[in-house]
């Protein structure tokens, strides 16, 4: 099984069938997005911006500010045409799967003046991406990915960054003495601390070995310290080392699309249970609003809105009960 967003979004098509899909979703129809990305400062001629809901619709960009043409004030109204886009003082480029915006100005935002960016979605795409989106968030709240990272403590330092991306909480924190170097033989390991590689353990009970093993490791060599989580990514020892050390933090991060491949199956399966069922939930929603559409010589309607409803409740609160009761997960192990 390949595990990836394009495989969830396969998956939600042929539980419900292709033909339906697409003559729902093609209905629906989310307001356009306004807001401002900018706001300018006499100096600043180009700007990138990644739009929050995607993908945008094609030739739907409309972007509107006040430029400063040494003390002149002229009006640049750009928009998008298959990409590129276009209109007064200005260029650049939309990039409609990713969201990404890259604006050119001919001269600087003037100072005070808002940069408004108009865009829409593209309907049928829409739907899944907002399923996908909300599946890993839903992931990411109630588990994450889950890493283990070792720290060499500095003395006096009492703040280490853990990652260099968000953590999203920390599950267990072991602090090691300076005088951690032990004799291997003695706990059976095939390697002396600190690490300097990465591994990844390939089953439980390496891992539950060695996680049996650092507690022994703290009980000879610990010392005891306070902690402190300090968002988005540090990790605050109270009080600061005295001398040098290690640390073994064990943390979870975002789960994102690019990452879909590292999770288990198990845990993959009901990412992809959950977005199935946030887009039955979309679909239920779609359905109750639209009671009826037009067809070849008159109108035809939809199934049982209520029905589709139902069901994405019911499996959302199966699937949260699921997740619970999963064993931890192995962690990728950064040296």
């Amino acid at each position: 099984m390949v595990q990836s967003k394009e495989e969830i979004i396969e998956y939600i098509k042929t539980q419900l069938g292709y033909p339906v899909l697409t003559l729902e979703t093609e209905i629906v129809n989310p307001n356009y997005y306004e807001y401002v990305i900018f706001t300018g400062n006499d100096t600043t001629t180009q700007i990138q911006h990644t739009v929050s809901d995607k993908p945008i619709a094609s030739g739907s960009v409309f972007i509107k500010t006040i430029l400063n043409n040494n003390g002149v004030n002229v009006e640049s109204v750009l928009s998008d045409l298959n990409g590129q886009l276009t209109g007064s003082y200005g260029s650049g480029t939309v990039d409609y799967t990713n969201g990404n915006l890259q604006i050119n100005y001919d001269y600087p935002v003037k100072a005070g003046e808002y940069v408004l960016l108009r865009y829409g979605v593209s309907k049928s795409d829409w739907i899944y991406n907002r399923s996908v989106q909300n599946a890993l968030f839903w992931f990411t709240a109630r588990r994450g990915l889950r890493k283990i990272k070792h720290i060499n403590l500095v003395g006096g330092v009492d703040t280490y960054q853990i990652d260099t991306e968000p953590v999203v909480r920390i599950s267990d924190v072991d602090i090691l003495k300076s005088d951690y170097v032990f004799n291997y033989e003695l706990f059976g390991l095939p390697l002396v601390l600190p690490w300097d590689n990465t591994a990844v353990f390939a089953n439980w009970a390496d891992y539950y070995d060695l996680l049996q093993k650092i507690k022994l490791l703290k009980r000879i060599y610990g010392r005891y310290y306070r902690y402190e989580f300090v968002s988005p990514n540090l990790l605050k020892i109270h009080p600061a080392p005295d001398s040098s050390g290690l640390v073994i933090v064990d943390y979870r991060v975002e789960l994102t699309e690019d990452r879909l491949s590292v999770i288990t199956p198990k845990e993959y399966f009901l990412v992809r249970e959950y977005a199935y069922a946030v887009f039955l939930g979309i679909l239920g929603r779609i359905r109750s609003k639209y009671t009826s559409f037009p067809v070849v010589g008159g109108e035809t309607s939809f199934g049982d809105a209520t029905d589709l409803i139902e069901k994405s409740a019911e499996m959302i609160e199966r699937l949260n009960r699921d997740l619970a009761d999963l064993s931890e997960p192995l962690p990728i192990f950064i040296g």
